[in-house]
C-alpha cells in the first residue's frame, strides 16, 4: 500500500516539475503586482485579460498543490500502521489515482500556443440547409464543452442561413488551454442523417469546416533576417529600360 502511494507521490512530483509550477508561481506574482497598480483598470480590455490569466494560473497551481497535499496526508496515514484504516486508504488512493490521471492530460498540451485562448470559426459546406443546420449543431456542441470547462465565449461574427443554421459563425474562447483542447476539432466534420428538412425523408450527407486558431499575444515580435530576403529587378519592356 505504501509503495503504491510512494509511486503516486513520485509521479505527481515529476509532473509538477514538467509543468514548471515554480515558474507559474512567479508569473502569478508578477500578474498580482500588475493588478495592484493604481492605473490597472484604465485599460478595461487589457485588465480583464490579465485578471483572467491570473485566475487561470492560480487555479492550476492550487489544483496540483492540493493533490500533492492529499497524497502527503494519505502517506502519513498509511505509515501510522493502523490496519483498521487499510480499506479507507485503498479507496482514497484509487480516488487520487483517478484524479491524477485526469490532471496528467495537461502534459500532452505542451505546444507553443496550447495555453492560449482560441478563435473558432465554423463554415457550412456542401448540403445547403442541411449543412447550415449541421454548422449550428457543431456550434452548440463546442459552446457546451467550453461552458463545461468554465471558459468564457463570445460570438464575434455570424452569417445565418435563410431557413436554419449558420452559413458561417466565429467565436472566441477565453480560458487557459483553450487552444490546446480545441485544436483537435480543426478540420472537416461530416454528418449523415435522415433530413428533417426533406419531405421524402431521404438520408443526406452534410459537411462543415471547423477552423481553430490560437489567440496570439500582441507583444509577439517577428524578426526577419535580411539574409532570408531575395530582391529581383526586371528591365522595363518599354522605352527607357530602367529597372
Amino acid at each position: 500500500m505504501v509503495i503504491s502511494l510512494q509511486e503516486l507521490k513520485q509521479s505527481i512530483t515529476n509532473t509538477i516539475s514538467l509543468l514548471n509550477i515554480g515558474e507559474l508561481k512567479k508569473k502569478a506574482e508578477e500578474l498580482a503586482e500588475e493588478m495592484n497598480r493604481p492605473d490597472f483598470w484604465s485599460d478595461q480590455k487589457k485588465a480583464q485579460a490579465v485578471s483572467q490569466d491570473y485566475q487561470d494560473i492560480k487555479n492550476e497551481i492550487d489544483k496540483w498543490e492540493t493533490l500533492n497535499k492529499k497524497v502527503d496526508d494519505l502517506l502519513e496515514l498509511a505509515e501510522s500502521g493502523d490496519e483498521s484504516l487499510n480499506t479507507e486508504i485503498v479507496q482514497q488512493t484509487q480516488e487520487l489515482e483517478r484524479e491524477f490521471a485526469a490532471y496528467e492530460f495537461y502534459l500532452l498540451l505542451n505546444g507553443p500556443y496550447d495555453k492560449n485562448n482560441a478563435v473558432v470559426a465554423i463554415h457550412a459546406g456542401s448540403g445547403g440547409t442541411e449543412a447550415q443546420d449541421w454548422a449550428e449543431m457543431l456550434l452548440r456542441m463546442l459552446l457546451r464543452f467550453c461552458e463545461k470547462q468554465g471558459w468564457k465565449t463570445r460570438i464575434i461574427d455570424e452569417s445565418r442561413g435563410q431557413e436554419a443554421g449558420f452559413k458561417s459563425v466565429m467565436f472566441e474562447v477565453n480560458g487557459r488551454y483553450g487552444y490546446g483542447y480545441l485544436k483537435s476539432e480543426h478540420g472537416v466534420h461530416r454528418l449523415v442523417r435522415v433530413s428533417p428538412f426533406d419531405a421524402e425523408k431521404m438520408r443526406h450527407t452534410s459537411f462543415a469546416l471547423v477552423e481553430v486558431l490560437p489567440e496570439l499575444d500582441q507583444e509577439i515580435k517577428i524578426e526577419i533576417d535580411p539574409k532570408d530576403l531575395r530582391m529581383d529587378t526586371f528591365m522595363s519592356g518599354g522605352h527607357g529600360g530602367q529597372s
